[in-house]
């Protein structure tokens, strides 16, 4: 769980420690590189918002949404507006990545991690 901590700690200071906040964007498994030693690095900056505010307009034709499949939080593909919540909700995914082993978006269904996830859940009550 290293690696989750590390991740925690990245987002952490993105959000709340760098002089002017940063909101990732694209938090997914291809974007965290691992050290000989397993530390997790946060990368892939492309699509960052820096100096960050939650009142971000809804998309339009011509603007290009945030994230990738399997990891995008669903309010903002609903709504388009980005916040911090956006890479919250994919260290979720990704979280859940680690802990069952199973990719967020199956690449034999297209089944997302998070159904499966929640199919599990219920049928522990």
């Amino acid at each position: 769980m290293a690696i989750a901590f590390q991740l925690a700690k990245a987002i952490e200071y993105l959000h709340d420690k760098c002089p002017l906040p940063i909101v990732h964007g694209d938090i997914k498994a291809s974007n965290i590189l691992l050290d000989k030693k397993y530390n997790s690095k946060l990368c892939d900056f492309g699509s960052a918002k820096m100096g960050f505010s939650s009142t971000i307009l809804p998309p339009s034709a011509n603007r290009m949404m945030l994230g990738s499949p399997g990891y995008t939080d669903p309010h903002y593909l609903r709504t388009g507006i980005a916040s911090k919540k956006n890479d919250i909700y994919s260290y979720g995914i990704i979280v859940l990545e680690l802990i069952s082993g199973f990719e967020a978006l199956s690449s034999d269904n297209g089944e997302r991690l998070i159904s499966k996830s929640w199919n599990y859940i219920k049928g522990c009550f």
